[in-house]
């Protein structure tokens, strides 16, 4: 009787013990996913994204109080990018499950092509944890393997054609937010536009107090007679809010040689905490005999553009459709 009561006891410390090292995980508090765990329930659960190609040192995504998500805490990504991403991380099903030979070999390409994905919230609580492969012969479906599991699973995003491993290949200039400029008009002081080539067109507009002045940027020497229009110079300003640019070019091998050349325009800009900020601008039709491919210049003379580059030595690709409203001439702001 008291050998079967201790043979009881012993048995219950030990289903006691095996429960508690399940709850509690390892050491290192990786948490033990099932081979299905690819998808996350509720995509406001993540709060960190971190992801390594095979062999390359990894980064994180973040998102911060304001919502947005940032590389490394420094870069702002892009928010369609962001959207797109966290679409796949939520919305990705089953489409099929690999056996025999595609399985093995999902594995052992996954040795040489596998991106790291793992998913933490707000209390750095690991979510996910897999690896993405190679997308399927037939480009419709993308190889995934939780870390540890020996079951891969090819995933589709519902309702749509098309791979997923793209929206984990992530490059600085891809990603980026495009945004050039958000700045509020009230603590503009001063605008500066040059037309190097065009001297007569260029302006100065102040904000004094309330008010607003508009002068030329070289001095003629002559008054000005006609009525000015403060509502245009309230336009005017209004439109650095939102400067966003088309596409990153701080490696275009060509940079030096536009650079070189004289501006289109140059904006220079005073804030009231006496930060000061400068664009430049060169067409982009000057270069486009440089362009080898017929199909690229093609489409690049479809709309009019500009490189342009910036105090902060970001070079860009902007349309002439989003800046014509600051590519005004000293006359718009008089009556």
């Amino acid at each position: 009787m008291k050998k079967t009561l201790l043979l009881i006891i012993v048995l219950l410390l030990l289903i006691a013990a095996f429960f508690l090292v399940v709850n509690r995980g390892d050491t290192t508090n990786s948490p033990i996913f099932s081979d299905r765990e690819i998808a996350v329930e509720d995509i406001e659960d993540v709060d960190k994204i971190f992801i390594r190609h095979r062999a390359k040192d990894g980064f994180f995504l973040k998102k911060k109080d304001d919502g947005r998500w940032y590389k490394d805490d420094t870069l702002l990504v892009s928010k369609p990018i962001m959207s797109n991403l966290t679409g796949v991380l939520a919305n990705m099903t089953i489409k099929y499950i690999p056996q025999g030979p595609e399985a093995d070999g999902i594995k052992r390409r996954l040795n040489q092509i596998g991106i790291e994905v793992k998913l933490f919230d707000k209390q750095n609580n690991m979510l996910r944890d897999y690896w993405v492969g190679a997308n399927t012969n037939k480009e419709d479906g993308t190889a995934f393997l939780v870390n540890g599991a020996e079951q891969p699973y090819v995933m589709e995003l519902p309702f749509s054609t098309g791979t997923l491993r793209t929206f984990f290949q992530i490059k600085d200039a891809n990603i980026r937010d495009k945004h050039v400029m958000s700045l509020d008009p009230d603590d503009i002081l001063e605008v500066a536009i040059d037309y190097p080539k065009n001297t007569e067109s260029a302006f100065i507009v102040n904000r004094i107090g309330e008010d607003y002045s508009a002068e030329p940027f070289y001095k003629t020497g002559d008054s000005e007679s006609r009525s000015l229009n403060p509502k245009a110079i309230e336009n005017f300003l209004l439109e650095f809010e939102n400067l966003v640019s088309e596409s990153y070019e701080n490696n275009n091998n060509k940079r030096e040689n536009i650079e070189s050349t004289v501006p289109f325009m140059i904006c220079k800009i005073k804030m009231k905490d006496g930060e000061n900020k400068s664009l430049k601008f060169y067409p982009l039709s000057k270069f486009l005999d440089q362009e080898p491919d017929p199909n690229s210049r093609r489409t690049l003379e479809l709309v009019d553009r500009f490189f342009m580059t910036t105090n902060d030595k970001d070079f860009f690709i902007v349309q002439h459709r989003l800046y014509k409203n600051i590519m005004v001439t000293y006359n718009f702001f008089y009556l």
